[in-house]
């Protein structure tokens, strides 16, 4: 009887043993709830009727989709001392509707102050469907691509582009149409181009994106063609002088128009003169662009002559919002835009409607990614955030919403130019939270502290930061930490995740 009873009890043991085996394989692969369901009878409707631990007991995420990984949320989250293993993602990239719900932004919370953190930026990363946005191009057979999940549909055959918008958005809605076939003129002769399309393996601006680029070769120039969330950016890259002058010619179609560069001239054409490139540095580019939503509104506007002219200028001279760059500061002799002085001032737009009118903002970080200084040679100087809302700046940007008298208060921590320069985000506090608009687009402008006193001078400093156009991890991006009344709570509400096509 007894060595029966001992080998019960070897058996019972190594029944258990490898019971808790197979529960900690479960749990290593599939998280601990999911391993322990066909174990207990109280665990196995967790998903859908969780198990709640005791009152007042606070249990960390253990979730891997909920985890926190964004990094300027996890820079915040050490700033304000709230540990990251109890905040958790309650809302992903969704389509507009109730409750706090947006293609631009994830909701967080932590699980135990009751804080609730925003973090948004300029590009949508779903659809209308809520199907997850792929920037890319795909080859449908020789010469013919067409695009990937976006908010619009594009088809290239030869050098024949026709964009159908597929999304309704800010600035277009559903069935716009855009269909145009570029011709590149050299001193009044076409040029033709050589061959068809090729995919570029890597983008050349962000190595985050594969096959999003299309590229014709016109032998004086690169023409490509670039997608990436939101957006269709064009560019002609010159390697060198051409030696007449280039018109370009759009031949657009439809009720949709790109959005040409500086060197536009009329809504069809861009004209660079011999003089520009005589005295460029090369590669000298030129863009245009199809976005379709205003918080890819971020650009600079540059005022040009001696110093005090273009500072108090009551409009810019040249309006950028088609490249990948933010410039402060100024860039004076030696730039070919501005024979004299250019003063820069940038500004960046997000859409914030989501937190609703109910919400409490009570901080507020602007990440800026570094992309560079110029050195003539370079000077420290502060980066200053400014407030000119409701009314300015316009949105999409515009040239007379350059002149300083708009624009006021000082937003944001202090931070030296020398030390956003660097490759990689750097964060500036805001103490303005009033700035933050909950219900619509928040827009702030990013000068230089010595354009603000009017004590900088005839020589250049200018820092330069990564705009949407640059894309994904490189964008400007906004946290926003509040709390909301205990109505708007979404205590229980299961997270909605991204589709994929």
């Amino acid at each position: 009887m007894r060595n029966k009873r001992v080998s019960m009890a070897l058996y019972c043991a190594v029944t258990l043993f490898a019971v808790l085996l197979t529960i900690a394989a479960a749990a290593a692969a599939t998280g601990i709830k999911e391993a322990l369901e066909p174990f207990h009878p109280l665990v196995r409707p967790f998903k859908d009727n969780p198990v709640l631990p005791p009152q007042g007991m606070v249990l960390p995420v253990i979730d891997h989709k909920k985890k926190v990984t964004d990094p300027e949320l996890l820079r915040e989250l050490e700033r304000q001392g709230i540990d990251k293993d109890y905040v958790e993602l309650f809302q992903d990239y969704a389509p507009g509707g109730p409750g706090q719900r947006s293609k631009f932004a994830r909701f967080y919370r932590d699980l135990r102050s009751g804080k609730h953190f925003m973090v948004t930026d300029g590009l949508p990363r779903v659809d209308d469907r809520g199907n997850k946005i792929e920037a890319g191009w795909k080859e449908v057979s020789p010469g013919r691509f067409r695009s990937k999940a976006n908010v619009f549909l594009a088809l290239v055959d030869a050098n024949r582009v026709d964009l159908t918008v597929l999304d309704r958005t800010d600035l277009a809605k559903p069935g716009d149409r855009l269909i145009f076939s570029p011709q590149l003129l050299l001193d009044g002769k076409e040029v033709p181009v050589s061959g068809g399309a090729k995919l570029l393996p890597v983008d050349a601006v962000n190595a985050n994106y594969k096959e999003n680029v299309l590229e014709w070769d016109y032998g004086i120039a690169r023409r490509r063609l670039r997608l990436i969330e939101g957006q269709m950016q064009g560019s002609w890259i010159f390697d060198g002088n051409p030696g007449a002058e280039v018109r370009i010619i759009y031949n657009q179609k439809g009720n949709y128009r790109l959005t040409l560069g500086k060197y536009a001239a009329g809504p069809d054409e861009e004209r660079v003169p011999l003089s520009v490139f005589n005295s460029a540095v090369y590669p000298l580019e030129i863009g245009d662009i199809a976005t379709f939503y205003t918080s890819a509104s971020d650009g600079t506007l540059w005022g040009c002559g001696a110093y005090a002219t273009a500072r108090t200028a009551a409009s810019a001279t040249y309006n950028r919002t088609t490249q990948g760059i933010l410039y402060i500061g100024s860039c004076c002799s030696y730039w070919g835009d501005c024979l004299t002085c250019g003063i820069e001032r940038s500004f960046v737009f997000f859409d914030t409607s989501s937190l609703g009118a109910g919400a409490t903002v009570t901080a507020a970080t602007l990440s800026l990614y570094g992309a560079g200084q110029s050195i003539n040679p370079f000077t420290d100087f502060y980066v200053r955030i400014q407030n000119g809302q409701p009314t300015y700046p316009n949105d999409p940007l515009q040239s007379s919403d350059y002149s300083y008298t708009y624009y006021s208060g000082d937003g944001g921590s202090s931070m030296l130019a020398s030390a956003l320069s660097p490759a990689g985000y750097h964060d500036i506090t805001l103490n303005q939270l009033g700035w933050i608009n909950k219900t619509g687009t928040t827009k702030l402008a990013i000068r230089s502290s010595r354009d603000i006193d009017g004590t900088g001078g005839n020589y250049s400093e200018s820092v330069y930061v990564n705009t949407n156009e640059a894309g994904g991890s490189y964008q400007p991006k906004l946290v926003v930490t509040y709390t909301v009344p205990s109505s708007m709570n979404f205590e229980g509400v299961k997270m909605e995740g991204i589709k994929v096509n």
